[in-house]
């Protein structure tokens, strides 16, 4: 796995990189996290794909956007499509968790004709009500220590990422000591705290929010659930997934929040299934032929 910085619509960028051959997949995390814990789907996938995973603008060790009048929905979804644009990448799948998820839609649904493919865990962001948006958001800004002020402690991160990945056992440890150091970042906390509160914005939320846009996503979709996600319940998303018009749900029954970085061997395989067997697909802008 290679490790490198761009300068992308002028925020330097991190992007770790697996694979030289294959289809282009470009992943995006969720808020508040970083590409840390796409490592293990990094180096799963790079045997058969091009694979890319960012930091998201003011996330683990990218730059934090300077201007802030832009929602950072909008700021998300450029620099996707900006980094996939550095990397040479004309049509690519994007792999989107939580908050990525719905950055991925967005991706999708500005260029059509080169997200080709969407691969989407479980996202309040995507599947959920604006009010149900608003409450799961309050809840992560008063019970995270993600987006609490003051010293970074490992053993604070950690509680926090198992709470989110039950299932994650030695990948944990290995990304444990990077993903606090990001967190622990000036500025940080600032910017994962702006990140999740535009989601309770009613202008903004109404703006980019995509859940009543899902019947408009022409590209084949594979959306994968943890049974046991703290955060958001799969029950609570099924009617807006089943709005996706060419969709395939694959539950994790022991995994939590993150089931690619719980279960990467199974994730890994799924996700490689899923792209190999669409590959054939020939995308318009008007759908799927």
């Amino acid at each position: 796995m290679n490790i490198a910085f761009a300068r992308i619509r002028g925020l330097r960028t991190r992007i770790l990189t697996a694979g030289t051959r294959g289809p282009a997949l470009v992943l995006v995390h969720g808020g508040g996290l970083s590409a840390d814990l796409f490592a293990p789907t990094v180096r799963g996938l790079a045997d058969h794909f091009q694979v890319a995973a960012l930091d998201l603008p003011g996330c683990g060790y990218s730059d934090a956007p300077t201007d802030t009048s832009r929602p950072v929905a909008a700021l998300c979804r450029d620099q996707v499509l900006a980094v996939a644009d550095h990397l040479g990448h004309d049509r690519f799948t994007v792999l989107g968790s939580s908050l990525g998820a719905q950055v991925a839609v967005l991706a999708h649904l500005a260029a059509p004709r080169r997200v080709e493919r969407l691969v989407l865990t479980a996202s309040a962001s995507a599947f959920h009500s604006a009010q149900q948006i608003y409450d799961s958001v309050r809840d992560t800004l008063t019970r995270s220590t993600l987006t609490a002020a003051g010293q970074c402690s490992d053993q604070d991160v950690e509680r926090e990422l198992r709470h989110l990945a039950p299932a994650a056992r030695h990948q944990l440890m290995e990304i444990l000591l990077p993903f606090t150091t990001a967190q622990a970042l000036p500025g940080r906390t600032a910017a994962n705290t702006l990140m999740l509160s535009e989601l309770m914005d009613p202008h903004l939320a109404g703006q980019w929010h995509v859940r009543d846009r899902l019947h408009q996503v022409t590209a084949p979709t594979l959306v994968v659930w943890g049974g046991k996600d703290p955060r958001v319940p799969l029950d609570s998303a099924r009617s807006a997934i089943a709005t996706l018009p060419h969709h395939r749900l694959e539950l994790f029954p022991d995994s939590g929040h993150l089931p690619f970085f719980e279960e990467p061997d199974r994730f890994n395989a799924l996700v490689t299934e899923f792209v190999t067997s669409t590959a054939a697909h020939h995308l318009t802008d008007r759908g799927v032929s």
